[in-house]
């Protein structure tokens, strides 16, 4: 398929109606691709556990997408495409093979190697070849809070794929980052992806304006059993001993084709079976080491999650407006700054924590987080205005916070009126509140059910308790 005709059949996607998708998306079928440019800048944003506070400009564009963990994890490939009949050697990861553990004493069966599986497969050899061709213009990660985890317990990753500066201009990427093959001896006895059930499967993304998909979620080591291993049972918490996290992600190059929709916009695996070339990307693997008495099950996450309080539409706060209302939804911004008295030199030493506090896990689409409005006298009279680069689908899992150094002072101007101006502040003493700007897309429970977020192209506000900000 050439470039013209890739671009057509993008074209026929991004004419499908919003109103359409949000109604699929309620009835749980998932949602299609639509089309989205962006006039971002080109820098490009690696997604981490902390983030930065960047300068500002104001989105003027409708998005769309979504992704959901499931609560068992599998590997969720694209729909069935003509595969290549070749395929290339996965190269050994660059960590050491680990120690041969001893058996473990509680007799858990763990997957054997067989050769003759492709790397990715429970109880493939991290030397087997790739069901695919490799691409080494793309990256798969895996960070881990923690490199030691006590046994049968969860342990909170960031995973997610990226765009090397020789990719191809479009590709799809997976929606719900990269997946996990826990090796151990060299042999994949766990697998850890996260399905995105009955949202798209397929984040659009542009090389030269970033919006990678990320997730920061719970990851269950347990076993995993190969239909001809009978004697492995799946699910098991996995023996104490050392372990390496393999990240690898399955993409789509899509060309360089720059008309081609690619800010984001999600598509189904069905949508990309005839379009691009679908690679193996694979990333360097994190250790990992399971110690203590073998457990007989895994226990659940550390936070189970409260009730679930959905984030509502919630205005942009405005120049000459009313203060904005401290957010009580699942989703929290908080500050310990909140209630206490902070200079403007001191700003930048301030602090602020995202968190998802409800069941399962939100998924959705940050525009940023750790802006400022400022107050006085009940009115909006200051505010930051920060430019964020194209931006990704996100999965935040429950109790795992996301936490910025700092929330200023970069970007603080004055009011001009009702409009945003240019002047420095004045001196005094404002009421400073902490915002993100985000859009809701879906929030994933623990049963596996999805209750879906707002609608396509709405992007809301959460907003901390204030602090008082004293300007000299």
């Amino acid at each position: 398929m050439n470039e013209h005709d890739l671009h057509g059949a993008f074209g026929d996607l991004a004419r499908r109606g919003a109103d359409d998708q949000v109604a699929r998306m309620r009835e749980g079928a998932g949602l299609s691709a639509d089309g989205i440019t962006s006039a971002a800048s080109r820098a490009r944003r690696r997604r981490t556990a902390g983030v930065s506070v960047t300068t500002l400009a104001v989105l003027g564009a409708a998005v769309l997408g979504g992704v959901a963990f499931g609560r068992t994890p599998e590997p969720q490939p694209a729909a069935p495409v003509p595969r290549p009949t070749t395929s290339a050697p996965a190269p050994t990861p660059s960590t050491p093979a680990p120690t041969p553990s001893e058996t473990p004493a509680r007799g858990t069966v763990l997957a054997a190697g067989d050769p003759s599986l492709a790397f990715g497969a429970c109880g493939s050899l991290v030397t087997s070849p790739t069901a695919l061709p490799l691409d080494d213009r793309f990256g798969a990660h895996v960070e881990t809070t923690t490199d030691r985890v006590p046994t049968g317990q969860q342990v909170a990753v960031d995973t997610w794929v990226d765009m090397g500066t020789s990719a191809p201009v479009i590709a799809a990427l997976p929606t719900a980052g990269a997946t996990i093959a826990v090796v151990r001896d060299g042999v994949v006895v766990g697998l850890s992806s996260s399905g995105t059930g009955s949202v798209p499967a397929w984040q659009l993304a542009n090389r030269d304006l970033g919006g990678v998909p990320s997730a920061r979620d719970w990851l269950a080591p347990v076993t995993c059993a190969p239909e001809s291993q009978p004697d492995v049972v799946a699910g098991e918490p996995l023996p104490a001993g050392s372990y390496t996290l393999q990240p690898w992600a399955e993409v789509v190059d899509l060309g360089d084709d720059q008309d081609v929709p690619s800010d984001g916009g999600l598509v189904e695996s069905d949508a990309l079976a005839a379009l691009g070339e679908h690679r193996i990307v694979l990333g360097d693997p994190v250790p990992l080491v399971i110690e203590g008495e073998d457990a007989t099950t895994m226990a659940p996450t550390p936070h189970t999650g409260d009730a679930l309080i959905p984030v509502p539409l919630v205005d942009w706060p405005t120049c000459g407006q009313p203060a904005p209302t401290p957010s009580d939804t699942s989703l929290r911004l908080t500050t310990p700054a909140s209630g206490t008295r902070v200079a403007f030199a001191d700003l930048s030493t301030v602090p602020a924590t995202f968190e998802y506090v409800g069941p399962g896990k939100l998924v959705y689409r940050e525009g940023g987080w750790g802006w400022l409005t400022l107050v006085q006298d009940g009115v909006v009279v200051g505010t930051s205005f920060t430019n964020w680069d194209s931006v990704g689908t996100n999965v935040l899992g429950s109790g795992i916070p996301r936490t910025a150094d700092r929330v200023g002072p970069e970007g603080l101007v004055a009011c001009a009126g009702t409009d945003p101006g240019l002047p420095e502040l004045p001196s005094g003493e404002y009421q400073a509140y902490v915002h993100a700007f985000l859009a809701p897309i879906a929030y994933v429970l623990p049963d596996g059910t999805t209750t879906p977020g707002l609608g396509t192209g709405d992007w809301t506000f959460v907003v901390s308790e204030p602090f008082t900000l004293v300007v000299p």
